[in-house]
C-alpha cells in the first residue's frame, strides 16, 4: 500500500514478472508457474496488487503516478487499486483513473466503517462512470470484526459500515455490490441491512475476486503486457 503517489523508483513490486513469468511468493502452488498445482483440488493463483491511498488533494492534482511514463512499472502488477479519502480523489478515481487504458485501475476501495459519513458524496454519475469502465468497489470491514478493539468501538464501526453501505447500494442499485456485501453481513451475523435472503448470500467473497480477475484478463492492460513480453 502506497500513500499519495506511486513512485516506481522507490516502490518496486517484489513479485514482478521475470522472463514473462509471474514470481508469486509460493510458486509451487501457482498453476501459472509449475503447470500443475501440488494439490489439484486447491490450486492457488497468487496475484500482485498495488493500492494507492489518495489522501491529499494537492497530489491528486499534480499526479498520482498513474501516468504513461510509469506504465512499465504499473504493468508489473496484476491488479491496480486506489483508496480515495477526499471528494477530489474519489472523482479522480471514478472518472479519470478508471478510463480504459493499459494501466487503468481495477478496484476502488472504500473504508465504510471509519466514520458515520464518507468524506465524499456518492453521486450516481460519478459511481456509474467507474462501473461502466469495469471497476468494482471493494468494501473493507476489518474494524467491524477486530476483537482487540473495545466493544463500543466495534459497535460504532458496524453502525458506520451499514449506514454507508446503504448509500453505496442505493447509488449503484446494488450492481456488483449487493451480493458481496451480503457475504460480509453473514460473517458479521448482523441483519442491519434490508436485503432479500437468497442462497448466494455468502458467495460474494469468492465470486467478486473471480469477477475482477476475469475482467483483468480482458482489459487493454493484459494485451499490452503480452505485446511487451512482460
Amino acid at each position: 500500500m502506497v500513500h499519495g503517489k506511486f513512485d516506481p523508483s522507490t516502490q518496486i513490486n517484489p513479485f514482478r514478472r521475470q522472463q514473462q513469468l509471474p514470481q508469486p511468493p509460493f510458486p509451487k502452488l501457482d498453476p501459472r508457474v509449475c503447470g500443475k498445482a501440488l494439490d489439484q483440488a486447491t490450486p492457488l493463483t497468487q496475484l500482485s496488487r498495488l493500492t494507492v491511498v489518495l489522501d491529499k488533494d494537492n497530489l491528486v492534482k499534480s499526479g498520482t503516478g498513474f501516468v504513461t511514463a510509469n506504465s512499465n512499472a504499473l504493468l508489473q502488477y496484476d491488479l491496480l487499486s486506489v483508496m480515495p479519502l477526499t471528494d477530489t480523489a474519489f472523482q479522480h478515481a471514478c472518472i479519470t483513473l478508471s478510463e480504459l487504458k493499459p494501466f487503468s485501475i481495477d478496484i476502488i476501495t472504500l473504508d465504510l466503517a471509519a466514520s458515520p459519513r464518507l468524506p465524499f458524496h456518492l453521486k450516481r454519475s460519478t459511481v456509474g462512470a467507474a462501473l461502466a469502465n469495469g471497476v468494482v468497489f471493494e468494501i473493507t470491514y476489518g474494524d467491524a470484526l477486530d476483537p482487540s478493539r473495545e466493544t463500543r468501538d466495534v459497535s460504532t464501526a458496524r453502525r458506520n459500515l451499514f449506514s454507508n453501505a446503504r448509500d453505496l447500494l442505493r447509488v449503484t442499485n446494488g450492481k456488483e455490490t449487493r451480493q458481496t456485501f451480503r457475504g460480509a453481513v453473514s460473517r458479521l451475523s448482523v441483519e442491519s441491512v434490508d436485503m432479500n435472503s437468497d442462497s448466494k448470500s455468502s458467495s460474494g467473497p469468492t465470486s467478486a475476486p473471480e469477477m475482477v480477475r476475469a475482467k483483468e484478463k480482458t482489459k487493454p492492460r493484459k494485451r499490452k503486457r503480452n505485446e511487451q513480453g512482460i
